[in-house]
């Protein structure tokens, strides 16, 4: 597998899981059925794609940029979907995730 090819099966995992994420409150506590099948399927694909990237990238890489692009993004999408708030404080977190995903890709 190349380089390109794991960090694709990276992008599919993040989308699913921060597709996934982003749908459990529809659920419900899984109440509703459309909205818990999309969850359900977003996560199936999310784990399947990440174990496939993980033929190439090392689990430290791979796992750490899964877990901090999922919250650096997921709060912009609960902002726009359900209206939740960020405070300046938060924001700056999400600044350091998104410096350390870089960091951890470049240095390892």
């Amino acid at each position: 597998m190349s380089a390109l090819t794991a960090y694709i099966y990276m992008a599919i995992s993040v989308a699913s899981e921060i597709t996934a994420t982003s749908t459990l409150p529809a659920t419900k506590g899984f109440t509703k059925l459309k909205p818990s099948i999309v969850c359900i399927i977003g996560y199936i694909i999310c784990f399947y794609c990440l174990g496939m990237s993980l033929e190439y990238l090392d689990l430290g890489v791979a796992y750490g940029t899964w877990g901090a692009v999922g919250t650096a993004i997921t709060p912009a999408l609960g902002y726009i979907f359900y209206k939740q708030k960020t405070s300046r404080l938060g924001l700056i977190g999400v600044v350091l995730i998104i410096i350390g995903v870089v960091m951890l890709n470049v240095y390892g």
